[in-house]
């Protein structure tokens, strides 16, 4: 993807971990977790664009075209 003038080379990994009270390995890049299905992830992406970057919008949006995914398995 291209982001201000530069081009990013993103990788995805799918990875499963425990939902009860996961940690956060680095409190000053990450304020917090949620668990959201990915239908649900979409909607506030198209609601809310402003509360996530650019590179997660393109990300989770090809995921969601490619059928990645628990639901894509």
């Amino acid at each position: 993807m291209t982001d201000e003038h530069s081009t990013k080379f993103i990788g995805v990994f799918l990875a499963s971990i425990p939902r009860e009270k996961p940690s956060i390995q680095d409190p000053e890049h990450v304020g917090s977790l949620r668990w959201l299905p990915l239908g649900r992830l979409l909607k506030l992406i198209k609601s809310e664009p402003e509360s996530f970057t650019p590179t997660l919008i393109h990300v989770i949006s090809f995921v969601a075209s490619a059928g990645v995914g628990p639901a894509g398995r």
